[in-house]
């Protein structure tokens, strides 16, 4: 299960001092015991016998109990669903980002996800669609599942980036209470989602997150710049193995420049091509990955 504040976790580091207390050994007491009287007792370690005595000790399994749900509590588990719930009155935010392209499940992450809304809306009463981009907006408000499924079937991605805390925003102020709010993204988004799903609960309305796709693998220009005649570009390697990433220029349709160079995995390298001739230019590189619009800049 994963956390939204994961240093909330170093609360467990309260457990050590709570058990060197127990483990601590007391300071030993002198006792007279009568001289005809004679003690046979088992020989047993001191650790043995002390981590025996805490499993026994109703006060230091209530305490270390204590500390660990504190603990967890500070770190924020959360669940995301990979299934889907119906609703008389529910909400569709739809994730229509360039990150929803990857065909790291088939046709993509966003046909996926318009499938699975497409499954919500028909177990639905009335429905409502916000489209969640760049800027997110209201596509139908409060309609019947048939006109939500033919909606869904003309949408298309964008080539933007997401902006879920916005969309989550705007679709509580159209909703009413008792509601359900299904979000289906891939959640690769910044911003506290969490939340916002906390401020749609204390309005009595339901938050499900239905994520589509995995980690995906991916190769892809993420920054591109020039200064004088010299043009940088930054290639990321998102996958989990290193990859031999081949960059090319084409100036007017015609290769003028090839190079390759190893790039480790979930590392950038700066790539730093001088003198380029004039004209239009398109910097792509080669590869095979889940997510093709970061293969190519101009």
């Amino acid at each position: 299960m994963p956390f939204d504040n994961i240093v909330g976790l170093l609360g467990l580091l309260s457990l050590v001092p709570l058990i060197v207390l127990y483990l601590i050994k007391p300071k030993p007491k002198e006792i007279r015991i009568p001289t005809l009287m004679f003690m046979i007792r088992e020989k047993e370690s001191r650790l043995k016998f002390l981590i025996k005595k805490m499993v026994f000790d109703p006060l230091f399994l209530i305490q270390l109990l204590i500390l660990i749900l504190i603990s967890i509590s500070m770190a924020k588990p959360y669940y995301i669903s990979e299934k889907i719930a119906g609703s008389e009155n529910v909400a569709i935010v739809l994730d229509a980002s360039a990150s929803m392209q990857a065909e790291d499940v088939k046709p993509s992450r966003f046909y996926k996800a318009v499938e699975i809304a497409k499954d919500v809306a028909s177990k639905s009463g009335k429905v409502s669609i916000v489209l969640a981009g760049e800027h997110p907006a209201v596509l139908l408000q409060h309609s019947d599942s048939n006109t939500a499924t033919t909606l869904l079937d003309s949408i298309k991605p964008f080539d933007t980036p997401t902006n879920l805390v916005d969309a989550m925003e705007l679709v509580r102020s159209i909703v009413g209470n008792e509601s359900r709010i299904i979000v289906i993204s891939d959640f690769v988004v910044k911003g506290d989602i969490f939340l916002e799903k906390k401020l749609a609960n204390e309005d009595n309305i339901i938050v499900d997150f239905v994520k589509v796709g995995g980690d995906g693998k991916n190769i892809g220009i993420v920054d591109l710049s020039k200064v004088g005649n010299t043009v940088y570009v930054t290639v990321r390697n998102y996958d989990e193995k290193a990859k031999n990433v081949v960059l090319k220029v084409l100036n007017n349709n015609v290769e003028v420049l090839k190079v390759d160079r190893p790039i480790e995995p979930k590392y950038s390298h700066l790539f730093i091509l001088e003198n380029l001739p004039l004209g239009k230019n398109i910097i792509k590189i080669e590869c095979k990955d889940d997510f093709f619009l970061d293969n190519q800049a101009y």
